[in-house]
């Protein structure tokens, strides 16, 4: 169940299969930008046909999950990545600003497509949502930055290689899987595991930012 308050959460399954597939089908079709993680496809107001697509297809069903029907699209895309994105905050540019004064950042979406081009395989990754707080000096005593490398071999490098992560107190830990749906307060820190450390060599996943 969605919860705007606790800045983060997880729903086992969002769309399935055949819905997840018509909708990277579409993506697909898109032209790419490079990115330094990888190439993304994406979709915001000017593209006046495929936003449409994307409300009805994308937007509606998260409107519907969020309970929130003023849900806005600031954009979306699907991501072809072969590092994860570093630490960051989803601080965007909300489109129309002059028609929105008032509009403000909301949740961030991502729903898992592959690791690898196996669907199956995407209990490989997750992501990372961290505590609203930069910690001035450098913590050794979050169980996340140490202990989990000696069970867990996706940190055996590190816990996702950024040098500032001993910074950050780790809010939640969201493992992938095929068409569930992850989400996060666009303003909280964020990022993906070291792809290096978890034996993955590209990453896809539909990403949607919202405004409201």
């Amino acid at each position: 169940m969605f919860n705007y308050n606790n800045h983060c959460g997880y729903e086992d399954t969002f769309f399935t299969n055949s819905k997840l597939e018509n909708i990277v089908s579409y993506m697909e079709k898109l032209s790419s930008i490079d990115i330094p993680e990888g190439l993304c496809k994406g979709i915001d107001i000017n593209h006046i046909e495929a936003y449409d697509w994307f409300v009805e297809h994308v937007l509606n069903p998260l409107r519907d999950y969020t309970g929130r029907t003023d849900l806005q699209l600031i954009f979306g895309f699907l991501g072809d990545v072969t590092s994860s994105f570093k630490i960051h905050t989803d601080v965007k540019k909300i489109p129309e600003k002059e028609l929105n004064p008032n509009g403000t950042q909301f949740a961030s979406f991502l729903i898992p497509v592959s690791v690898n081009n196996d669907i199956n395989s995407c209990n490989k990754s997750s992501t990372l949502v961290f505590e609203d707080v930069v910690l001035d000096t450098p913590t050794n005593h979050q169980l996340w930055h140490n202990l989990v490398a000696e069970s867990n071999p996706r940190y055996q490098h590190s816990v996702h290689g950024w040098i500032d992560h001993k910074n950050y107190i780790l809010l939640k830990e969201m493992q992938w899987k095929h068409g569930c749906l992850i989400w996060w307060n666009s303003l909280y820190p964020h990022c993906g595991i070291d792809t290096k450390s978890a034996g993955i060599d590209t990453k896809k996943m539909l990403v949607i930012h919202t405004y409201v």
